[in-house]
């Protein structure tokens, strides 16, 4: 208990963090690309992570519109085709966005039921930040219902 001190006084300056959630501010006007991360678990449901990019690279959370569209492809595709399975709107805020790290990142659950038998999946995303267009973005992923 001799670090109590210090570990208070840190706790109070800002310079330790102990996982709780940071709240982030709403830079739309920064965040000029978008980038997913998807992935699933055998067994449990699918996760697709979304992070707004300045130009930078730096992250940024945003609010704004966000469609998706998840894919399954299809086998021995050259190319690979893609059928759709779903699609979803997500509204976000810069409240939407939590991370007990320093970047911010949106987490949206995709339930096991949604895929129709194991195999790879693709979802694509087109959104809008304060009324501006974003490129495009997809993640391709691998899913088991």
């Amino acid at each position: 208990m001799r670090f109590a001190p210090l570990l208070l006084a840190l706790l109070v300056a800002g310079c330790v963090d102990l996982g709780t959630d940071h709240v982030f501010p709403d830079e739309s006007d920064k965040v000029v690309a978008l980038h997913l991360n998807a992935y699933a678990k055998v067994g449990q449901d699918g996760v697709l992570e979304i992070t707004g990019f300045d130009a930078g690279n730096v992250t940024r959370a945003f609010s704004g519109e966000v469609k998706l569209l998840l894919a399954q492809q299809r086998e021995p595709p050259t190319p690979p085709e893609y059928v759709k399975v779903k699609e979803w709107s997500v509204s976000l805020t810069s409240d939407s966005f939590t991370n007990p790290g320093n970047h911010p990142v949106h987490v949206e659950s995709i339930p096991r039921a949604t895929f129709p038998e194991a195999g790879t999946y693709k979802i694509t995303a087109d959104a809008t930040a304060r009324g501006r267009s974003l490129p495009p973005e997809s993640a391709l992923f691998y899913a088991e219902p």
